[in-house]
């Protein structure tokens, strides 16, 4: 199948949706209890993987403690680099 290039300097047309398929996730567990959730869309060059933790601003048990851990995290050790 050969495409054509997308031509980046047109608005592309704006149309309706008529179909959407959603194929739904798996759920599995790992051994050490995580849960995974899987779509498999059959062979395909590529990969994603998406990692959420309950992190951040909001979980915070303190102001500042996620900004300046995710800072930390950045600049690495003097043994290891970020």
């Amino acid at each position: 199948m050969i495409t054509q290039p997308v031509d980046r300097t047109r608005q592309p047309l704006i149309r309706r949706i008529e179909r959407l398929n959603v194929i739904p996730a798996v759920k599995l567990q790992l051994g050490n209890g995580l849960p995974v959730y899987v779509i498999n869309q059959g062979i395909q060059e590529i990969c994603s993987i998406e990692l959420n933790f309950r992190a951040g601003k909001w979980h915070q048990p303190e102001k500042l403690v996620a900004r300046f851990t995710n800072r930390m995290l950045r600049e690495g050790t003097k043994s290891y680099s970020s």
